[in-house]
């Protein structure tokens, strides 16, 4: 029996070096298709397709386009059409083949394709195929995508006066009672609109009812139900409604937010205490956290990104090991939407570039409506009903206020180490294995974030995670442009390069102009534009002990240096800087407790820059472990046969 596949996927996945061909999704099972270079259909689970594609062991056919627009699978079929033939002709060119035979030899051939037969039955002529190898000998890949979705009459039919008169009546008479048809707002509009044409001596343009149609689809609904019945009763209603729509499906909806903890830590020997901050997210569909960064520091962009990147990569062993987390089981994907308030910390060109990269859709939540992300908000409850058991806590049950306040500073004990510990466990350990009764559950039925997560990866799958390229662009969010030298590029008075640059300049020569994105919290690395395949090439530093620090305490510490216009910094002089504290020169201000709390902020950091300076960039330490535990066998990724063929048997049965 021949299993059904969901659709054609045509990506390609390494496998123990061997490059085999993804014919798509098994329908009912967890289980990906692939097919051999020997031609043998077999297969292998969800879970261990999703890590590959983490690694980067699966090729990426879907390419961002300049205007923001993703293709579908037909229409990366078609380009993948247009660039065989491209080769053969420019090989059959070669063997001395006229374009006449060209295109008969190519048609004979492609028809035999299963995957091309449908697009070799028109063939294209021989100019058709000229100008497609100029587009691409231009603009590379790009060239090759069909712009006929371009096509259409995208322009406004009517005149800004019937559309005022039509806002009018909707203003006066549609919004303010359910009784006011369309049809009845088409006709008074016509008529007004008539009117004032015939006395303005103007010629009336399209005024049509699909137009008033259109105009009403615009409204804000929330914005008609509440003119009709009423702020509260349009909220209480709208909140009812939206308890139909349910998510069912992993990562279809993610809810994300920043919140103070409700417990002081101690940060230095003279028992400052600060309330941390922590950024979750919850998976709607399950209740599964699945992504939470703690910091001292105020939320920003970068720790909202760094849940984002939590919630899309695998986590290693060494991430269990170091919290002592029982419950290592992995929940990680893309999410579809993503619902965040409208704070500072979502927001920024670090945010914009995760969204371009990891490519799902942020919906900015309304302003004192927290009943419209319930699942954080119960989580955030949830976590601070248990922190409230440890001492320090700001809140307890027969203490509030500022009295209970000043009580948890003073019984303050754990550190912000210690209690990210606590936080870690408790979320992996505690929360996940409660059970919780759903609201959206049609039998109200109560079940853990874990079996939920555990029962949807097996009836639905999880959206693939994103690559490590595109993991890497989520952080680079800064736009620069910088002219290409034979030593590399330079940036900041720091010097990239690396082979891929090499060869880069090998084909464009020296002193041209590319295109460069940065990322704003490490400087170690940059990424650069090619210039007609559109794709961004990662290039390190050359100084190899270069520390991890952002662009805005780079530029702090060159203040202070003062380098030689002809000298580049190198990482014993920034580490020098560091250990002198040169870039504390900010005057303190505020009380003396929140200068305490500033240096010790900073002196955490500092020890953290040092720290990382002796290791790689963490994305690519969890890359390469990855790949030598599949290597060395310490994980089995595949479970398979030993012989194909037994797999492609057991397959027809």
């Amino acid at each position: 029996m021949t299993d059904l596949i969901e659709k054609y996927d045509g990506r390609r996945i390494v496998i123990d070096g061997v490059q085999h061909e993804v014919i798509g999704r098994i329908v009912g099972r967890p289980a990906v298709q692939l097919k051999s270079p020997e031609g043998i259909i077999h297969e292998i689970s969800n879970a261990d397709f999703r890590l590959h594609i983490s690694l980067g062991n699966v090729e990426e056919l879907e390419e961002a386009q300049p205007s923001g627009r993703y293709r579908s699978g037909e229409e990366r079929l078609n380009a993948e059409f247009r660039s065989e033939v491209i080769s053969m002709a420019k090989k059959l060119g070669n063997d001395g083949f006229t374009w006449e035979k060209r295109i008969a030899l190519m048609r004979e051939r492609f028809l035999k394709d299963q995957r091309f037969a449908k697009h070799a039955e028109s063939f294209p002529g021989a100019r058709a195929i000229q100008k497609w190898i100029k587009a691409h000998r231009e603009r590379g890949d790009a060239g090759l995508q069909d712009g006929r979705y371009r096509s259409g009459n995208r322009t406004t039919r009517h005149d800004a006066l019937f559309e005022e008169i039509v806002l009018d009546i909707l203003e006066k008479q549609y919004k303010k009672t359910d009784r006011k048809t369309p049809k009845a707002v088409w006709r008074d509009a016509r008529a007004v609109y008539l009117e004032r044409c015939d006395s303005q001596g103007i010629e009336p343009q399209s005024h049509g009812q699909k137009i008033v149609d259109r105009i009403i689809r615009e409204l804000p609904h929330s914005d008609v139900v509440k003119s009709r019945i009423g702020g509260h009763e349009a909220r209480m209603r709208l909140l009812q409604a939206g308890r139909f729509a349910r998510v069912e499906r992993p990562f279809e909806r993610v809810e994300m937010d920043c919140t103070q903890v409700d417990l002081f830590v101690v940060v230095d020997e003279a028992d400052t205490a600060v309330r941390p901050w922590l950024c979750a997210a919850i998976d709607c569909a399950s209740g599964q956290c699945v992504g939470m960064q703690l910091s001292i520091k105020e939320p920003s962009s970068v720790l909202t990104v760094q849940t984002l990147k939590e919630m899309m990569q695998p986590k290693s062993a060494e991430f269990f090991d170091a919290f002592e987390i029982t419950n290592r089981f992995q929940y990680y994907g893309r999410p579809l939407e993503v619902v965040t308030d409208q704070g500072s910390e979502n927001s920024g060109d670090v945010i914009e570039s995760a969204i371009k990269a990891a490519s799902f859709e942020l919906n900015p939540n309304l302003p004192g409506h927290p009943h419209r992300k319930p699942f954080i908000e119960r989580f955030f409850r949830t976590m601070n009903s248990f922190l409230i058991t440890l001492p320090g806590a700001t809140v307890s049950s027969e203490l509030t206020g500022k009295d209970r306040i000043k009580k948890g500073m003073r019984e303050a004990r754990l550190s912000f180490q210690e209690l990210e510990v606590v936080l870690q466990r408790w979320r992996h350990d505690v929360f996940a294995t409660t059970p919780q009764r759903r609201i959206e559950s049609a039998i109200r039925a109560t079940e853990s974030p874990l079996k939920c997560a555990q029962r949807l990866s097996e009836e639905y799958f999880v959206p693939d995670p994103p690559s490590p390229e595109q993991i890497n662009q989520m952080f680079f969010g800064g736009h620069e442009t910088r002219v290409l030298h034979r030593y590399g590029i330079e940036f900041e008075r720091i010097q990239y390069s690396s082979s891929g640059l090499r060869k880069l300049f090998d084909d464009l020569g020296d002193g041209q102009k590319l295109a460069i994105r940065y990322d704003p919290t490490d400087i170690r690395a940059i990424g650069v534009i090619h210039p007609t395949e559109n794709t961004m090439l990662i290039v390190p530093a050359k100084e190899e002990d270069l520390p991890a620090i952002s662009l805005h305490e780079l530029k702090r510490i060159r203040k202070t240096m003062t380098p030689e216009l002809d000298e580049y910094l190198s990482g014993q002089k920034v580490l020098a800087a560091i250990a002198k504290k040169h870039h504390h020169g900010d005057k303190p201000t505020g009380t003396k407790r929140k200068q305490r709390q500033k240096q010790h902020v900073q002196r955490m950091r500092d020890a953290e820059i040092i720290e990382n300076s002796k290791t790689a960039p963490p994305a690519l330490e969890e890359i390469e472990r990855a790949v030598s535990e599949i290597s060395s066998g310490s994980r089995t990724v595949l479970k398979r046969p030993e012989s194909l063929p037994e797999i492609e048997r057991r397959n027809r049965k």
